[in-house]
């Protein structure tokens, strides 16, 4: 949840901050400050305490450790999409049992992922959304090649297996990873060192809490979420950045990179003003 759903969850619910602090374990002093403003990046254990007891109910089913309450395919509809390509083994079976070879039989026409078995399916991206890929793309690939790294960035379409097995295989927007043996023939195999989700209307739970939960299991070392519609970009360090894990930025910050220690920073500044030049803000 973000900061702000949980303010209109709180309001709803009718807690003080003393029965939030009573039910989540978090202290009082710090939810004032969370809720007041005056903490600007709390940290990830904060929120997903917070979390927990804020979100609605819905959020709270739960398989290995994966969120699923958005994007997930009916079974029902799987069992046509498999049946129709003439999968029968495919056509058999429940959320929660599909693999890679399951995924790829199903119709090349929509967009899905797969993560611990279950199958996801993803709209088509906008063109803003794909501006903002675009934009990124060349300020990393720019930072890469001026420091002669050894790391590959790479954009949406691309399959990645996180676990290294045949349950999970998703397409992030924006990945950029440094050991060059995860690159094989047809996915990248293993968790990239830094990925990045541009969120939109149909996809917003989805990498807020489902993919968040998975990178961070995973071994992403960092994660970027990209709001266009609140022009806002929530940074999340999941290991050995940084004291804080979570930073909020605009889109008109300069934003360095973590896991570059300070070589590549990320100029939304320029991509803010493309996408004005567009009409898309």
């Amino acid at each position: 949840m973000t900061l702000e759903e949980m303010c209109a969850r709180r309001r709803e619910l009718g807690f003080s901050y003393e029965k939030l602090s009573e039910l989540s374990g978090v202290p009082v002093g710090t939810i004032r400050k969370i809720f007041g403003g005056y903490t600007k990046a709390p940290r990830l254990e904060t929120i997903e305490r917070l979390t927990l007891v804020l979100a609605p109910s819905q959020f709270h089913r739960t398989h290995r450790n994966t969120v699923h309450y958005t994007n997930l395919v009916p079974d029902q509809a799987l069992r046509e999409y498999a049946g129709g390509y003439g999968d029968q083994s495919a056509a058999e079976k429940l959320q929660g049992n599909f693999t890679i070879s399951d995924l790829e039989s199903l119709p090349k026409d929509k967009r899905f992922e797969l993560i611990d078995g279950y199958i996801y399916e993803m709209s088509q991206p906008s063109i803003p959304h794909v501006l903002i890929m675009q934009g990124i793309y060349r300020q990393l690939w720019s930072c890469i090649d001026r420091h002669k790294a050894p790391c590959k960035v790479m954009v949406s379409d691309v399959g990645v297996r996180l676990d290294r097995d045949d349950q999970t295989l998703i397409s992030p927007d924006i990945i950029l990873f440094c050991d060059r043996s995860m690159l094989q023939y047809r996915y990248i195999d293993g968790a990239p060192d830094l990925v990045m989700e541009i969120l939109s209307p149909s996809n917003r739970k989805y990498d807020q809490e489902i993919k968040k939960l998975k990178y961070e299991s995973a071994g992403v070392r960092e994660y970027w979420l990209i709001d266009p519609e609140r022009q806002k970009i929530i940074l999340y360090y999941f290991k050995d950045l940084a004291e804080d894990d979570i930073f909020i930025y605009g889109f008109h910050d300069q934003i360095p990179v973590g896991i570059s220690e300070g070589k590549c920073e990320i100029d939304f500044d320029l991509i803010y003003n493309e996408l004005a030049e567009d009409g898309f803000l």
